[in-house]
């Protein structure tokens, strides 16, 4: 599936909005035990995926009705949210699991995007505290939950954007 869709939404810590109280509800009917991210659920934004039909079984065996979808309104919390929002939680009930899949370029795109978030945040207050151990200890947080973020959804995206972590990390660490 393709990663979260953060460049020019609001997705980032509340890709939820308003459907987790659906999802939640939709995988108590499937019988799937799984824990939601409180968050940021692991979804194929736009229904864009490719998946094993044995992974989305459960989905698959719900006994769904034209009534369920007919005169829907497909604004967040609808039935069809929810499902988009419960594809990679019904795979992991079943024993697989997911991927996030992109081009070099567009991991690299996302990473200058997700840089340039950071920068706004510090333009926010950050800056002025930032000799503040706290402060730091938290955006090296911050840069290793990225640095895993990629290492985990595209190992190739990672080996190529390797040199920039590493100096990014050098900058936080002494302030240059």
């Amino acid at each position: 599936m393709p990663p979260l869709v953060h460049i020019g939404y609001p997705t980032i810590g509340n890709s939820w909005a308003g459907n987790k109280a659906n999802v939640a509800k939709l995988a108590r009917q499937l019988g799937l035990i799984v824990h939601l991210d409180d968050s940021t659920p692991v979804a194929p934004y736009g229904g864009m995926y490719w998946f094993r039909p044995a992974a989305l079984r459960k989905l698959f065996e719900e006994r769904w009705s034209w009534n369920d979808f007919a005169n829907m309104d497909y604004r967040d919390g609808s039935l069809v949210h929810a499902i988009e929002r419960i594809i990679a939680y019904v795979a992991i009930d079943a024993g697989y699991t997911f991927r996030h899949v992109m081009t070099a370029g567009h991991a690299a795109h996302n990473y200058v995007m997700l840089e340039a978030k950071l920068q706004a945040l510090c333009e926010n207050g950050a800056p002025a505290e930032f000799g503040n151990y706290g402060v730091v200890r938290a955006f090296r947080g911050l840069i290793f939950a990225i640095k895993r973020s990629i290492v985990a959804r595209s190992p190739i995206a990672f080996r190529i954007l390797r040199p920039l972590y590493r100096g990014l990390r050098r900058i936080i660490a002494f302030g240059d």
